[in-house]
């Protein structure tokens, strides 16, 4: 993995940092972590939100695989890759995928295509981020209840620019657990809200 050092950003203490908030949102979902003050540094020459290639350049390496969907996939992936050295994949053979604009149509599909793992290797499943505006309360903002493991009773989160049928193709997904999709919800300026597989999740 490069230091990107033009842009000030370090690859070593900010990926760590990055990692460290990723793991703790992952143990208490519907928390809110923060990586906006890891992330500023950052002056990728590709149009992708500064915390998604934050993100990329914490868990990418030549021993995994990615997908991207947004506008410019191209350049995005290029980027990525020489980067970290990790391989652009299909949907269905990426380990990470990062999300930034599909299509409502779209979802249902294209998370039916991402990996879930097996009863014997459940860990060989897709995480998928998904970037949305923000979770600020709001007239536009949409709520959910989440309980399980981490959660004390329940949680509740607003997000403003997600689409709703992501939640719905999430919620299918993760019905055979331990067979399932983790998902991390990112915000435009580096908000980040984990919802792992053994989340429920139900609209409030």
């Amino acid at each position: 993995m490069t230091k990107m050092t033009k842009a000030g950003f370090d690859s070593v203490h900010d990926t760590q940092h990055i990692f460290r908030e990723l793991v703790e949102a992952t143990s208490r979902p519907g928390t809110i972590a923060e990586l906006t003050s890891y992330v500023e540094g950052l002056s990728p020459s590709v149009t992708f939100s500064k915390p998604m290639i934050g993100l990329a350049l914490t868990l990418l390496d030549q021993e995994v695989t990615f997908h991207v969907q947004a506008e410019n996939v191209k350049r995005i992936q290029e980027y990525i890759h020489w980067h970290t050295f990790s391989q652009a994949m299909e949907e269905s053979e990426a380990d990470y995928v990062f999300v930034s604009i599909l299509e409502s149509s779209r979802i249902a599909s294209f998370m039916k295509h991402l990996k879930r793992g097996t009863l014997y290797q459940p860990h060989q499943s897709a995480t998928l981020f998904i970037q949305v505006k923000d979770f600020k309360d709001g007239a536009d903002a949409d709520k959910f209840i989440l309980s399980g493991p981490g959660i004390k009773d329940s949680t509740s989160i607003v997000v403003n620019g997600l689409d709703e049928e992501w939640i719905d193709a999430r919620n299918e997904a993760v019905q055979e657990y331990p067979l399932g999709i983790d998902v991390c919800l990112v915000s435009e300026q580096g908000e980040l809200v984990a919802l792992p597989r053994t989340t429920k999740i139900e609209r409030g």
